[in-house]
């Protein structure tokens, strides 16, 4: 997430506090896109509209403390602060779903870590993202894999199992693409001849942009080069170079895993994709 622009909440009650937050952005120029909630109530309602990257929350509130949020903060990591002698209920805290916390002290130095904490904050709970989302997909492989043994048509029994990974995974969809060349040309390219997507998203199976796609077009160089070497790709759409950024941006996607499928000499990838706001991570697979 280097580089990008993190939207965060903080949640502080204290007007110094939030001063001293404010002063913190402008003076190392940090990438924060920072909202400030002075109540559990305020930060309810920015949760219940907005998506963010991480919460930074205070233990005291005037209308209540932080554990009344951790409902509406979901799957988005927490940053729990407390005062001095309030230990206790930092780890109680980690124990409710925060994955660190900070010790506020009087001179505000706890505002040096900050930035280390919040980006050690994001790393971990989307390694446990990923962690969490590998288990579902190797699971959801598993069960594909049994179904495509049990079939006798192979064109239904993909299908099944696309809709299987799809679902098992929590993605939007979830594609195969074939690698060939072009008749006239004989140049590397790639096009989509599965697809699964869930209920409500537009299919784009008749999609002309998905097929006859140029491996050496600057979106999917690197990726050719990785799939062929058998490596995944994987993670927010964010991180990736700006020509892939700028590719899948315009497709909507949010997230992406890209897996390379072998079969003898024919290579083809798996690709499931999130165009709202999940994330998909994903292990190596040959088949």
């Amino acid at each position: 997430m280097e580089n990008a622009t993190l939207k965060i909440l903080l949640v502080e009650d204290d007007q110094v506090d939030q001063l001293a937050f404010k002063r913190l952005v402008k003076a190392q120029n940090l990438a924060y896109d920072y909202t400030l909630a002075g109540s559990v109530t305020a930060a309810q309602n920015y949760l219940a509209s907005q998506k963010f990257d991480v919460v930074i929350a205070d233990y005291n509130l005037g209308d209540g403390n932080a554990f009344d949020l951790f409902a509406a903060i979901g799957d988005t990591p927490v940053i729990f602060a407390t005062g001095l002698g309030d230990e206790a209920v930092a780890v109680k805290a980690m124990k409710a779903g925060a994955v660190d916390y900070l010790i506020k002290d009087v001179e505000r130095n706890y505002l040096k870590i900050l930035p280390a904490t919040i980006d050690k904050a994001i790393k971990r709970k989307q390694l446990e993202r990923d962690l969490r989302q590998r288990d579902l997909l190797l699971a959801g492989l598993a069960a594909a894999e049994s179904r495509l043994l049990t079939v006798t048509n192979y064109t239904s029994g993909i299908n099944m199992a696309l809709a299987i990974i799809g679902q098992a995974t929590v993605v939007d969809r979830v594609y195969i693409f074939e690698n060939h060349s072009q008749p006239d040309s004989g140049k590397p390219v790639c096009s989509q001849r599965f697809e699964w997507v869930k209920d409500g998203v537009q299919p784009q199976k008749d999609n002309p942009a998905l097929q006859n796609c140029l491996w050496s077009d600057p979106g999917l160089a690197r990726w050719h080069t990785l799939l062929t070497g058998k490596e995944v790709i994987n993670g927010p759409v964010r991180s990736f170079p700006a020509p892939e950024l700028e590719l899948l941006s315009a497709r909507g996607v949010r997230s992406l895993l890209i897996v390379p499928i072998f079969i003898s000499q024919y290579f083809g990838a798996l690709s499931a994709l999130t165009i709202i706001s999940r994330s998909a991570a994903g292990q190596k697979m040959k088949r």
